[in-house]
């Protein structure tokens, strides 16, 4: 309500109510700091509404991911959302994210009126708050598959040390582990590898995307399309992570923290490891019950 006076939204004139309709949310002890809501009609799943309590953290970005995830796991091939035309932060957010324009709707607001009289004439920067935009993006056109790795899982090397920088250390643990590659049309876009821990233990060793296939849900759907694998194999699946990517995790079904490995990255690895401008000195690890 506080950002967008009604939990009703106006959708090409289908008024959905926001606390009835599929979504995620981020909290902060207790305290939802980022919410997304989403319908599916037919193989389009529509962003409802999304909302972060803090920016520039990755919240936004993250529960974008993780709906895009659901809409490929449930066969959609495209999101499309609509903003108005004053909101200049969400057409960056999501062209860079890439949506792409693909509709304006001139006035489309004097209708939106009719349902929220409180819609204020003047939007951000005191811009007319006129029309509408719509947005989209493709996220499943052509065969995507989840392959078991058997051999030659050197071949993937590069793919490997972008998650994790030093050779010598995936070396110690690539032939210890199932590995699983997704492939687009016969294309390997994204990896992800699971060593077992103890009999009722194994852990998600490693997970990458090619830097141009990313942001499109592949990681998610590895980690989901594992989670079934091991299902029933194991009682739990753990991960050890740097803080920046927890998140991500618990986005992804890694609720619970598990341990912290101090020094981890210090004791572990010859060069310093950053992540972004992290400087990664400690493991932190979470689990998934599987």
């Amino acid at each position: 309500i506080d950002n967008w006076f009604s939990t009703d939204m106006d959708l090409r004139g289908e008024v959905i109510d926001c606390t009835k309709i599929d979504g995620f949310l981020i909290q902060e002890e207790g305290t939802i700091i980022g919410l997304i809501t989403y319908k599916f009609f037919g193989d389009i799943c529509e962003i409802v509404s999304l909302d972060s309590k803090i920016e520039n953290i990755g919240i936004g970005t993250n529960l974008l991911k993780e709906t895009e995830n659901v809409a490929i796991n449930n066969n959609c091939k495209k999101m499309r959302l609509i903003t108005t035309n004053d909101n200049m932060r969400a057409l960056q957010f999501y062209q860079k994210r890439g949506y792409c324009l693909t509709k304006l709707y001139q006035n489309a607001m004097e209708e939106v009126r009719k349902i929220k009289p409180n819609v204020p004439e003047l939007g951000d920067n005191d811009i007319p708050l006129r029309d509408e935009v719509e947005l989209e993006k493709i996220i499943c056109e052509n065969n995507i598959e989840i392959n078991k790795i058997e051999e030659n899982k050197l071949d993937y090397m590069d793919l490997l040390v972008s998650a994790d920088p030093e050779k010598d250390v995936v070396m110690q643990y690539i032939e210890k582990g199932d590995m699983f590659v997704l492939s687009n049309n016969g294309k390997a876009l994204a990896e992800i590898l699971i060593t077992p821990v103890d009999s009722e233990t194994c852990e998600l060793k490693n997970i990458a995307t090619v830097s141009d296939a990313r942001g499109n849900g592949f990681a998610g759907m590895l980690i989901q399309y594992v989670f079934n694998e091991y299902k029933g194999k194991y009682k739990r699946m753990i991960v050890g992570t740097t803080e920046n990517l927890i998140p991500f995790y618990v986005l992804n079904g890694f609720t619970k923290y598990y341990k912290t490995a101090k020094n981890f990255f210090v004791d572990n690895y010859k060069e310093e490891i950053w992540d972004g401008n992290l400087h990664c000195i400690d493991m932190y690890y979470y689990v998934k019950e599987l």
